[in-house]
């Protein structure tokens, strides 16, 4: 089949504008992700965009073929990351047509070594090349590493323990999003009793949901970093005024989610998370005491180090928990 005439008949499946495709190329290399086989890379990556996208034609196990438009994320030597519409299996062998520097368009067989969702109906692919190829055909000159390949970093072993501070009478209800994403979910309604279970190192984060207003979630916040809490804290608020964000950051939060709590801002709390707060953040606010500044001062020393891969390795872990029950899913309907 000539590629002009499988260009016509690819599906696109991402269905995203040119503007909406690089503000998630940009999101995906601010948070320098790292995929579960990170391990396994020995070459690196390097950036590889298209206007027009590529054309990968998948072989389906029942003998049949599919043409997808897909959006390409970078290359190596020895495989291709690319952005895709839909779900697909480890294994799946696919052609990927990919144009060279001369303007050729040539064949590389593979199979999808990984498959991991990203938002909505985003996966992002990453394919295994049956050969390896060469780099300098299909890359203008001095194309420099990917970022997220320069921080390809182990993620730390978690277990998907999150500690939910809310004192309503539906916390158990409110959980109900985080449970359904495959973490051990334990509620407690006070900062103290919060207090005592960490004692005994039981959670790895905790998601701050109490009725009081600005000023109790700062105080909860604030005496969980004087207990030496370096793990995440995401903190519920009503409203997300630049002088209360910098407030409960001040107190030692890591992230702030505006109620309604839903899978989706959790998600993308974890998603969108920085270890620096933007540019345009206030400065703390002049009244904020001494006892308040000095735990959230501690709290950026860990960050640094632990905070954000925690962060990063609870998303993956939840990922692989959502994909675990859709292929269990998918195997009942076949």
């Amino acid at each position: 089949m000539r590629f002009d005439s499988q260009h016509a008949s690819a599906l696109d499946t991402l269905r995203l504008t040119r503007s909406q495709q690089r503000d998630l190329h940009q999101q995906l290399r601010r948070r320098g992700r790292v995929q579960p086989n990170h391990e396994a890379r020995q070459e690196p990556r390097f950036e590889f965009d298209s206007v027009q996208g590529l054309i990968v034609e998948v072989y389906h196990p029942g003998g049949t073929n599919s043409n997808f438009l897909v959006q390409p994320r970078n290359l190596s030597s020895r495989g291709i990351g690319f952005l895709h519409g839909s779900f697909l299996h480890d294994g799946t062998e696919c052609n990927v047509w990919l144009r060279a520097q001369d303007g050729k368009l040539i064949s590389v067989l593979g199979a999808v070594a990984r498959c991991q969702w990203i938002c909505g109906r985003v996966h992002e692919i990453g394919v295994s090349f049956d050969a390896p190829i060469v780099l300098d055909d299909y890359l203008p000159p001095k194309t420099n590493p990917t970022d997220d390949a320069r921080l390809s970093i182990p993620l730390p072993s978690v277990d998907g323990r999150l500690m939910y501070l809310c004192d309503s009478d539906q916390a158990h209800h409110t959980a109900a999003p985080m449970a359904g994403m495959g973490l051990t979910t334990q509620i407690v309604a006070t900062a103290e009793q919060a207090l005592v279970q960490l004692q005994d190192h039981a959670a790895e984060m905790v998601l701050v949901d109490l009725s009081g207003g600005l000023d109790t979630s700062a105080l909860a916040i604030t005496a969980l970093r004087e207990a030496e809490f370096t793990g995440p804290i995401l903190v519920l608020h009503d409203n997300d005024d630049a002088t209360d964000l910098q407030k409960l950051r001040d107190a030692g939060a890591s992230a702030v989610l505006t109620r309604p709590l839903t899978g989706d801002n959790f998600i993308n709390a974890l998603e969108t998370f920085e270890t620096t707060p933007a540019d345009d953040t206030s400065e703390s606010s002049p009244d904020a005491s001494e006892k308040q500044k000095q735990p959230a001062e501690n709290a950026k020393a860990a960050e640094s180090v632990q905070v954000q891969g925690v962060m990063q390795a609870m998303l993956s872990r939840m990922r692989d928990y959502v994909k675990q029950l859709w292929d269990r899913f998918t195997q009942r309907l076949s």
